[in-house]
């Protein structure tokens, strides 16, 4: 009966993608007649469509798995793998897992699998470009929810992933020791590293924040050579669910991102390079460029968007300072120096052997493209309480609240007739997992939103923002509230601390004392009013200039 049943699942998925496979079936000898598994095999080889997250939690189950190995003819399995370009598989444990990293990354004939002993390895000479294992290994590694690896697996691609780094950087290292066949310019450049951009449809807020860093630095010092230099090292293609998937038109998307942050005409001193991960020369081509700058000083950022390939040659020709996008990222070997993301002192933790400078991020307020109405954010004259953060995290937050946060939550919009409004909520019904969420749901007190155009047009029509305990990240959400001066409440310790008045922090720790902020955004107009005042202060300086003389003076005192 279960073979049955996933028999019919996988016939039904098969059904959305008859077409793709008859065309890519010819050329491997498999027809619309032939045997199920070597069709879903070939299917899993094709997956580029966007439904193939959903796809790939159904079939990467252990029923699945063993219906289809116990379907797959060895031989005929292994001779599809090495017309797909990859060799020297042993018969996998779990071949949906073969299929997806050989495929969905790219992997070429020097990856060896032998998932006997569940172990990974390489063979590759002293030539071979190891950056499209790195990439997978770095994924893997970051972002396991993409690949549903099991704790074990997630150990293992550690290891992984710490040896292809220290790989890379050698090879790095070396490129960079060599001299450049290029000239160097009389002028002092100074050089803004980022492993990765976001070609979203929106301007992402850490690609926003990556410019406005660079462009600020270009205006304060025209006689310095300003450089934003991106290297990817951890795009991939085709997997649609993966944030950090570069389509085939990423770099138009990224460049028409940065007009619209800085307007159509660069600096003439300011440049950006955009490397293309996906070229034969990727490395030797970063080290080039950099050998080119030669860069006096060298900011990068922390976190997933961390560069790390480069930096361990570039720390031996430039001065090295890291910069959070994160309150809270993992410092980096490469700098003791962090130019911190929100205020230090409000996370309750040590510095340890890192030394954090205080600074103000630079914003760059997109302007207003809608003009909305306030019944196009609510019914009636209610008043609306906002809260922006994507990612599935609001959807996470509210499953941990317990029974007495949300009896207080339900309390205060019930008794004040609230609209509270989500911004960001992928799967509305994970939000709903309590009986007080869905009642406040049924009653229309809750609206979930996936996406907003034009944040600053809906914020206009709402009485506060709020973001939540257990919430953090949304920089850029809480920045566009308070420069449409909506008065805002923020936890401490987050990224917002760089850009608001302490009168808008609140110590998650304290359920009261945050219940009265809440009260006082409601009742309070004294209290609304000194806040968003404060708000507008604090953002005034946060002008990129502003931002590059602090960068200047902070690291010529070191």
């Amino acid at each position: 009966m279960q073979a049955e049943i996933i028999r019919f699942q996988a016939e039904n998925l098969l059904l959305n993608y008859d077409q793709e496979i008859l065309r890519a079936g010819r050329s491997l000898g498999i027809r619309p007649n032939s045997d199920l598994a070597e069709r879903f095999l070939l299917f899993l080889m094709l997956l580029t469509d966007k439904d193939q997250y959903s796809v790939l939690k159904v079939c990467d189950t252990p029923e699945f798995r063993d219906f289809f190995l116990g379907q797959l003819r060895y031989f005929r399995f292994k001779e599809l793998l090495e017309k797909e370009g990859v060799s020297n598989w042993t018969i996998p444990k779990n071949f949906l897992l073969a299929v997806k990293l050989s495929n969905l990354y790219g992997l070429g004939n020097e990856f060896f699998v032998d998932y006997s002993n569940e172990i990974f390895s390489v063979k590759g000479g002293e030539n071979f470009d190891y950056r499209g294992l790195y990439a997978t290994s770095k994924l893997a590694d970051q972002r396991p929810q993409f690949l549903f690896f099991n704790e074990n697996k997630k150990k293992e691609f550690t290891r992984w992933v710490n040896f292809f780094s220290t790989r890379l950087e050698l090879l790095a290292e070396k490129a960079l020791s060599e001299p450049s066949d290029k000239k160097k310019s009389e002028r002092d450049s100074v050089l803004f590293l980022l492993g990765h951009a976001q070609p979203l449809k929106n301007v992402g807020s850490h690609w926003r924040q990556a410019i406005s860093y660079a462009y600020g630095y270009a205006l304060e010092f025209p006689e310095t050579d300003v450089y934003l230099v991106v290297t990817n090292e951890c795009a991939t293609k085709d997997f649609e669910f993966n944030l950090h998937a570069l389509p085939k038109d990423w770099r138009v998307i990224l460049m028409g991102q940065v007009s619209s942050v800085i307007g159509q005409t660069l600096p003439g001193n300011m440049k950006i390079n955009l490397k293309d991960p996906f070229q034969d020369n990727y490395l030797s081509d970063i080290c080039e460029t950099l050998l080119c700058i030669r860069p006096s000083i060298t900011f990068f950022w922390l976190g997933f968007f961390q560069s790390e390939i480069p930096l361990k040659g570039l720390a031996k020709i430039s001065k090295l300072f890291a910069i959070e996008f994160q309150a809270g990222n993992e410092p980096s070997k490469y700098s003791k120096y962090i130019f911190s993301q929100g205020k230090f002192e409000n996370r309750g933790n040590d510095q340890g052997e890192f030394f954090y400078i205080e600074h103000p991020i630079p914003l760059i307020p997109e302007s207003k493209s809608l003009v909305r109405n306030k019944t196009d954010v609510c019914i009636g004259n209610r008043k609306v309480f906002v809260t922006t953060l994507g990612n599935g995290r609001i959807e996470s937050a509210l499953q941990r609240y317990n029974d007495r946060f949300l009896t207080k939550f339900r309390d205060f919009v019930i008794k004040n007739n609230i609209i509270w409004v989500f911004i960001g909520v992928k799967d509305k019904s994970k939000c709903l997992n309590s009986e007080v969420l869905n009642d406040l749901y049924d009653k229309g007190y809750l609206h979930f939103y996936q996406f907003v155009d034009d944040l600053r047009s809906f914020y206009e029509h709402c009485e506060a923002y709020v973001h939540l305990p257990l919430l953090n990240g949304g920089g850029w959400g809480i920045a566009l509230a308070a420069i449409e001066k909506v008065p805002c409440l923020v936890s401490l310790g987050t990224d917002a601390d760089n850009f608001l008045p302490d009168e808008a922090l609140y110590n998650p720790e304290d359920e009261d004392i945050f219940w009265s902020k809440v009260e006082a955004l409601f009742k309070d107009d004294q209290f609304r009013n000194i806040l968003v005042e404060k708000q507008v202060s604090c953002i005034n300086n946060h002008s990129p200039r502003n931002v590059a003389k602090r960068l200047y003076f902070s690291v010529s005192q070191l």
